[in-house]
């Protein structure tokens, strides 16, 4: 149901957006629109995703700079490291040895949260909304695309609207 909210926003902003185009165009023109977007949470990994349920794309711990562990996906279709390790089992002899070091990661979750807090005030709000709608259509590294795919797009609404905090 939250998926369908979603997209049912995402659609309503689109319409809203294109309608200063179209509220200029002549009567004898038309306007012609294509609008593509991925849906996390369809089992199918689209652009703008790491991962999609069970559809890593071949990836893994170890794929990923890790030395092992069990890589998963999130429900922002993120990768989920948290099962990752960084070191395998100590060596013994001379005494002693012991487990490696298991590291401790921040969740991928706050780091995406992290990156859509446009303007770090460690809320994703109204005022992060402003920046995306300031910079839509940008193109190269900007501070609004979210999903680092270079173009400030519906992906990255998409992606602000799921982390929103209020």
């Amino acid at each position: 149901m939250k998926l369908f909210f979603v997209n049912f926003v995402l659609i309503v902003l689109l319409l809203f957006l294109y309608s200063f185009k179209i509220t200029n165009a002549s009567s004898y023109g038309s306007i012609n629109c294509t609008a593509k977007t991925s849906i996390c949470g369809n089992i199918i990994k689209e652009q703008g995703e790491d991962c999609d349920n069970s559809d890593l794309s071949s990836q893994t711990c170890q794929s990923r700079g890790f030395f092992g562990g069990s890589l998963r996906c999130d429900i922002a279709c993120t990768f989920d490291i948290s099962g990752c390790t960084m070191s395998g089992g100590g060596g013994g002899g001379g005494g002693g040895g012991g487990g490696g070091i298991i590291a401790q990661f921040i969740s991928p979750l706050s780091l995406q949260f992290q990156r859509i807090d446009a303007n770090d005030d460690n809320k994703v709000n109204i005022l992060d909304f402003n920046i995306l709608i300031n910079n839509w259509g940008a193109v190269g590294l900007n501070i609004a695309d979210f999903n680092n795919d270079k173009v400030v797009d519906l992906l990255d609404f998409n992606l602000l609207i799921i982390f929103w905090t209020i």
